[in-house]
């Protein structure tokens, strides 16, 4: 029975039930995921081709379409990768490749333990496994985030595609922190909805052992947990307890630093590395200031000046915990001598995107037509345009 002679009532209920399994959850952040994955896949291979200086013009542009590993396998990941191998003590550390140090280190362990129990043997297995983590952390985060925000706000939808069209959101995909990050987060959330104050301060905990934008996190279970206005004493117990589960994982790294490398803030003070001596917050902002950086650092202070201009617009719906969450993402961030990953920084900034679901039209679209542009100068900046500090 063809199109034409089966029962419209059939065809009804086909398609009935098609849209019921394309409305579930679960899937309606799959297609959003996988599909902006594959155009950001063939953006990155059109900058390889036309801007990377490691292209060759022998190398068919088919290869780099079918072998991900040599688009996106560069800068921290292969970080990551010698971590995850070799932990920070490693032939490369005693080599003097002592830029392990500055590393966090959950997510390295992680790919690390798993890789030990899949006996992945070399880089190239390692980036694909990495990937793969990395994906189904993100797609994980993003699911749970949803869920989230459907409870919280009107347009979860837009919440999605707004996060998802971000032009950062190719860190989610490849073996860098910001996957694990994201699940954290959601987490974090999570348990603070549930007013389960302590279990959010051990994640916030890993999150900082994740990425040191991690301690920032803290103050959405801590602020939330003072708005309540609890008696004094028993917040200022809840808070102390908080507090020590908190640096509780950070505590455990230093002295594991200070065993190896005879400093135990090695992870701080190797940052000297990048040609950022003394960090602080806010230190971007005085070198931005300070001296004309360049078009790179100029297109990152542009990205902070998006967030930050949602923020300013939407205080009271933020409410304080999200303001000061907001605040310390963008303080650690810019402790740097020059700004710089400030797509990938802007990843945590979740609430900031709930609120601007019921922003203004134009607000709207000044953020999706900006991350558009940027999104294709990002990635390109990635595979090695050199001009640009990503």
């Amino acid at each position: 029975m063809n199109e034409k002679t089966q029962p419209a009532s059939a065809r009804y209920k086909v398609s009935d039930a098609a849209q019921k399994w394309l409305a579930k959850d679960w899937v309606k952040v799959l297609i959003f995921f996988l599909l902006t994955r594959l155009i950001i896949h063939f953006i990155a291979v059109v900058g390889m081709t036309m801007v990377s200086p490691e292209h060759s013009h022998h190398v068919p542009v088919k290869l780099y379409i079918t072998r991900p590993d040599l688009t996106w396998g560069k800068w921290d990941v292969n970080w990551y990768e010698r971590i995850a191998r070799e932990g920070y003590n490693g032939p490369d550390a005693t080599a003097g490749g002592y830029g392990v140090w500055a590393f966090m280190p959950l997510y390295p362990t992680v790919v690390g333990v798993v890789s030990r129990l899949v006996n992945v043997q070399n880089g190239y297995d390692f980036f694909y496994l990495a990937s793969l983590m990395s994906n189904l952390f993100s797609y994980a985060a993003l699911l749970w985030l949803y869920k989230i925000y459907k409870r919280k706000i009107a347009h979860p939808d837009r919440f999605l595609k707004l996060f998802l069209v971000g032009c950062g959101t190719f860190y989610l995909s490849i073996p860098y922190t910001e996957s694990l990050y994201l699940l954290l987060i959601a987490a974090v959330i999570e348990l603070t909805d549930r007013k389960w104050f302590i279990p959010a301060s051990i994640i916030c905990g890993l999150a900082l052992v994740t990425r040191i934008q991690g301690a920032a996190l803290f103050a959405i279970p801590f602020f939330t947990y003072w708005v309540q206005r609890p008696k004094i004493m028993k917040g200022l117990l809840t808070s102390a307890v908080m507090g020590i589960l908190l640096t509780i994982p950070l505590g455990i790294f230093s002295i594991y630093m200070k065993s190896i490398t005879g400093d135990s803030l090695a992870w701080m003070n190797m940052q000297s590395a990048w040609n950022n001596p003394n960090p602080y917050f806010f230190k971007s902002l005085v070198g931005f200031v300070d001296a004309v950086r360049g078009v790179g650092p100029a297109i990152h202070a542009y990205v902070w000046a998006l967030y930050i201009l949602i923020v300013l617009r939407n205080l009271k719906k933020l409410g304080l915990p999200n303001i000061m969450f907001s605040l310390g993402v963008f303080a650690v961030s810019t402790s740097t001598e020059i700004f710089y990953g400030a797509n990938r920084f802007v990843l945590a900034l979740v609430p900031v995107l709930s609120v601007l679901t019921d922003e203004k039209e134009w607000v709207r679209k000044m953020f999706i037509y900006s991350n558009l542009i940027l999104l294709p100068i990002y990635a390109m900046g990635f595979v090695g345009w050199k001009d640009f500090v990503i």
